[in-house]
């Protein structure tokens, strides 16, 4: 007994000294990348912004995924309505909100290679990999949110409480609904295949899925009485995010995708720098190993022998499935490599432990993991030269020759009714004089014919329309809608530079677009009561 006891507590010293070591370096990500993270573009026009956007279209008693197109979950509009609610809508409280979920993510992995008795190898890769894992920022707080329950949850499942991983994966659903009905299925399997070879009561059953149930229905009252019944139902299944897929052309083998991968005709060396190198090293690792690791658990099953091999052999068998279906079905554009990347890093990190080419296969991604690294600590460091923060930005990052073109842009804009017609972003909320937002994603296959609708209202009465053509691709230019290029027909370029074009409403405006939906909205965002930098 004192053995045992002993153990418990070497766990929990190794547990905590371990984390802290994570959570540094994901501190120290953080500010690395903050040149990036609070990127001008980033909020102003990009996804980042849409996070302090969505706050403020619901505060106006708008309903997701019904007056504004929303692919995503419900459960992070909460946390970030809490958050925004206590610190303000800014893009530095939402930096702050993913450092603090990226420590999160840290403490999750943390329990995975102490549960999993992670070597000297296999914690050594999760740490030269968790810059790879963690993002500084992340393009949505959905995608946190479900890694930080994603993550917890296979934690869960190494220390063999399945029920309480499937319980976590039911609120990551919530929070995302993408990967986590994979993984809810993965479980449920596993969870049922015990329960009939063991010929479990009723009571064993309902005891083995009750958390989940509990959970998924609590959630779903409390996000119901919230967001209401409609943005509930239209949240809980990836319809529109299926659909944004399609029409964008996402895919990893022919879809645009494929620029994660195809470097074109950069040399072969480029793939030591990039992330993609490791990553689809990696990959070949898990594929190869997983049919061993498959056996390995089979036969430790079939015996009945719940022990460290068999957790180690379940979570490379998950995690595998889980990254041949993100591969092959959920795979974005080049970007969202980083989705699931820490499934592919846990897995590869536990086939160090059990696969008899494991040690050698780790030390190898080792290697070209901190190779990777030192590229991007190159583009960190690029960064930090070439981009200043201004009082113009809002105090956010921008480069010098596109502060100047900004600059140009504002002096055409101010004093007249200025109207930003960009994809998605939160400038009107960052910056005085321009129109509040309507929408939150002009994108195709999200945009919804009453979010159209209203924009095109506010160009019909716009003396000036600000478009983008930032730094950043699918942040930029004219939304792909026909309406809304036939809107910009009644309307002068009076400037145009390389990241931005000021169109001016000609003397006498041509006929307007018939308009389908009533239009809603103050005059500007302090009327709505929402935060603004400055407050």
């Amino acid at each position: 007994m004192a053995a045992q006891f002993e153990s418990v507590d070497h766990s929990s010293r190794r547990l905590w000294w371990l984390f802290l070591l994570l959570a540094f370096e994901v501190v120290a990500n953080s500010i690395g990348w903050l040149p990036s993270s609070l990127g001008f573009d980033h909020f102003a026009f990009c996804d980042q912004g849409a996070n302090l956007t969505v706050q403020y279209l619901t505060s106006r008693g708008m309903t997701p995924a019904i007056d504004f197109g929303y692919a995503y979950g419900l459960i992070p509009l909460a946390v970030g309505k809490l958050w925004f609610g206590w610190f303000g809508a800014t893009p530095f409280a939402y930096q702050a909100l993913m450092a603090a979920c990226g420590i999160l993510i840290a403490l999750g992995l943390a329990q995975i290679a102490v549960r999993l008795k992670f070597g000297a190898i296999g914690t050594a890769l999760l740490a030269i990999a968790l810059t790879f894992i963690i993002q500084a920022s992340y393009p949505s707080l959905s995608q946190a949110t479900e890694q930080i329950l994603m993550t917890f949850a296979i934690a869960q499942q190494a220390a063999g409480r399945r029920s309480g991983a499937l319980a976590l994966t039911t609120a990551a659903a919530l929070a995302k609904p993408s990967m986590a009905y994979v993984y809810g299925f993965i479980l449920t399997l596993l969870i049922a295949l015990d329960l009939l070879r063991s010929r479990g009561s009723l009571r064993q059953w309902i005891r083995a899925f009750a958390p989940a149930a509990v959970i998924g229905i609590l959630l779903a009252i409390m996000l119901g009485l919230v967001y209401g019944p409609a943005a509930l139902l239209n949240t809980v299944f990836p319809v529109e995010g299926m659909r944004n897929y399609r029409a964008l052309n996402f895919g990893f083998f022919t879809g645009s995708g494929q620029g994660f991968w195809n470097l074109g005709n950069m040399p072969l060396l480029a793939y030591l720098l990039e992330v993609s190198g490791f990553w689809m090293a990696s990959t070949a690792v898990l594929l190869i190993a997983a049919p061993f690791a498959a056996l390995k658990w089979f036969r430790a099953w079939r015996a009945d022998l719940p022990t460290l091999e068999l957790h180690r052999a379940e979570i490379v068998v998950t995690c595998a499935v889980l990254h041949v279906v993100f591969v092959t079905l959920l795979f974005g554009n080049e970007w969202s490599w980083f989705y699931y990347a820490y499934v592919l890093v846990v897995a590869v990190a536990t086939i160090s432990e059990i696969w008899p080419m494991g040690r050698r296969t780790g030390v190898a991604l080792c290697a070209l993991g901190l190779i990777s690294c030192a590229g991007r600590v190159w583009s960190m460091y690029h960064h930090w030269t070439i981009d200043t923060r201004y009082v113009s930005t809002d105090g956010l990052w921008a480069s010098r020759e596109q502060i100047a073109e900004w600059n140009k842009a504002l002096s055409l804009v101010q004093g007249r009714n200025a109207v930003v017609l960009d994809i998605n972003g939160a400038l009107e909320l960052m910056m005085p004089g321009f129109a509040p937002p309507t929408t939150l994603y002009l994108l195709p296959g999200l945009m919804q014919p009453v979010e159209v609708d209203r924009k095109l209202a506010q160009l019909n009465e716009a003396q000036v329309v600000l478009v983008p053509y930032g730094i950043l691709s699918g942040c930029r230019g004219v939304p792909d809608n026909p309406a809304i290029k036939d809107a910009l027909n009644s309307l002068n370029t009076e400037w145009k530079g390389r990241y931005y074009e000021v169109f001016r409403r000609r003397s006498k405006p041509a006929d307007r677009p018939t308009l389908t939906a009533p239009v809603s909205g103050p005059a500007n965002p302090v009327a709505a009561g929402v935060p603004t930098p400055g407050d």
